[in-house]
């Protein structure tokens, strides 16, 4: 919603040209489709800076594709498409295709989260907003689960209350079958809850992590929980850092970096290691692919699938189904605020 009210700002005064960085990354396919067509529809001259070359191909009458700082191809924009020339396009049109990543898993397995009626409500009287209601979900030990629906339809606000951090207006949180949250109070009722249990991956990785904190303290942030009878020295925090970077695929990263000095895919699996080394037994990622090019955005998935089939269950939100078809044992649907099969 937010992204929407920046393009009719954007559009307000009659510019002669419109620069559109990611304009469409938090929207869904219709919506994108929509958003994209107003912005042809000003007269201005667009310039689209988008990973979602599929999307770019339909609205753009030229594409330049840029790598490493460089323009590697530039071209009419089907040309591009049809007969790219230069290996890294064909790698990325290659990418788009979904592929359906085996996921080992059984039932029965232990129940790790249980919603029951849960509903959130944000005001009171005519100015109410119901986010979500009366949502019923479980989900069990290694079991990956997608819930797709329109932008704004309440799919990040169900996922806070999952993972605790919002408390429900009415309905029960159980983590590892003990109530964690309720609506009957705002308190946590519930030691796993906020411990590092249930650890979430925000939509934005930039803003999630501290911008004055080098990547290594951010990345070892949860062995600094107050819970934790062990005190990690500063040695051994940044040794830890690497070892978890490495699995994520960042092992030449710079331990020092901030995340501005990091690409924006860099920074989602800084936020994936900060999540595995919490060692959860729960990780619910918001739109965790929603600002990657498909070459990342497929190693980000596997990641996301080695951890399930390490015991961590999943719960995963975005307005993309065949991503999410590819991915998870189970897709529900999100529409108003109610969750469906």
């Amino acid at each position: 919603m937010l992204q929407r009210a920046e393009i009719v700002a954007a559009g307000a005064h009659r510019p002669k040209l419109i620069i559109a960085d990611e304009p469409t990354s938090a929207l869904d396919k219709n919506r994108a489709d929509e958003i994209l067509t107003a912005l042809r529809l000003t007269k201005a001259a667009v310039l689209i800076v988008s990973h979602d070359i599929n999307l770019v191909a339909k609205h753009a009458n030229r594409i330049a594709v840029c790598r490493n700082g460089e323009t590697v191809e530039i071209g009419d924009a089907r040309q591009i498409i049809e007969k790219p020339n230069d290996s890294y396009t064909i790698k990325l049109l290659d990418a788009v295709a979904p592929v359906k990543l085996s996921v080992p898993f059984e039932t029965p397995a232990q129940v790790v989260l249980e919603a029951k009626n849960v509903s959130r409500i944000y005001g009171r009287g005519e100015n109410a907003l119901r986010a979500v209601f009366n949502v019923n979900l479980q989900v069990r030990r290694g079991e990956i689960v997608g819930i797709f629906g329109n932008s704004g339809c309440g799919k990040s606000t169900l996922l806070r209350l999952l993972a605790t951090i919002e408390t429900p207006s009415s309905g029960a949180v159980y983590l590892d079958n003990e109530l964690a949250t309720s609506g009957e109070t705002k308190k946590l009722l519930n030691k796993r809850a906020r411990s590092g249990f249930a650890m979430p991956i925000f939509q934005d990785p930039l803003s999630s992590l501290d911008r004055r904190w080098a990547i290594w303290r951010a990345v070892t942030e949860p062995l600094t929980a107050k819970h934790l009878e062990r005190k990690f020295s500063r040695k051994e925090r940044r040794e830890t850092a690497r070892m978890i970077l490495t699995e994520v695929g960042l092992a030449t990263v710079d331990l020092d970096a901030k995340p501005f000095e990091l690409s924006v895919g860099q920074c989602q699996r800084v936020a994936i290691a900060r999540a595995l080394l919490a060692k959860p037994a729960l990780i619910v990622a918001d739109e965790p692919t929603s600002a990657l090019d498909a070459s990342i955005s497929k190693t980000v998935l596997q990641l996301l699938a080695r951890i399930a089939t390490r015991g961590t269950a999943v719960v995963i939100v975005s307005h993309d189904k065949s991503l999410l078809d590819s991915l998870c044992h189970r897709v529900l649907r999100m529409r108003e605020g109610v969750l469906s099969e």
